[in-house]
């Protein structure tokens, strides 16, 4: 809908009607600023206006840019994770794999300029949500089942026993 030019403005309403809140969709969309064009389009995905993979596809594309535009990718992905948790943990792969992207496309300078927002951005998710990313990026990687061989599952007493 947005590409498409069938989204003017967005408008939450109250339940009595009234609106609470009535963006303009240029204010994200044209934006520099890449922490409120994430915002923008994080709350777009977690309202389901826009699907999350449009999210990462967006986050992705930074990838190919200039590296001047490559390192605000850290700060695009902090807006989105800062509105937008749910709606990007069901399209989790489409995140991993972007992330994936924009790494390989970065050098080393590049990496550490982006590295404190990315980490900001996933200090915003709940321990359980980085897990499961954590979990997607082992399997991903064919992981998973070498994480499952070396997990000690067993008891607290038995725990104890080899303490």
């Amino acid at each position: 809908m947005v590409a498409a030019g069938n989204l003017r403005r967005l408008i939450i309403r109250k339940p009595d009607g009234k609106p609470l809140l009535e963006i303009p969709l240029t204010a994200g969309v044209v934006s520099r600023v890449e922490l409120l064009r994430g915002a923008f389009l994080g709350m777009l995905a977690e309202l389901r206006v826009v699907p999350p993979e449009e999210a990462s596809d967006t986050l992705a594309a930074f990838a190919l840019a200039p590296t001047d535009r490559l390192v605000t990718a850290g700060e695009f992905l902090d807006g989105m994770l800062a509105v937008c948790r749910t709606s990007v943990m069901i399209g989790a792969d489409h995140l991993v794999r972007a992330i994936d992207d924009l790494l390989r496309a970065a050098d080393r300078q590049a990496f550490l300029v982006m590295l404190p927002k990315m980490r900001a951005a996933f200090e915003r998710l709940h321990r359980r949500q980085r897990d499961s990313l954590a979990d997607r990026v082992a399997r991903r990687y064919g992981l998973a089942e070498a994480e499952e061989l070396t997990e000690l599952r067993t008891s607290a007493a038995a725990a104890a026993v080899f303490a």
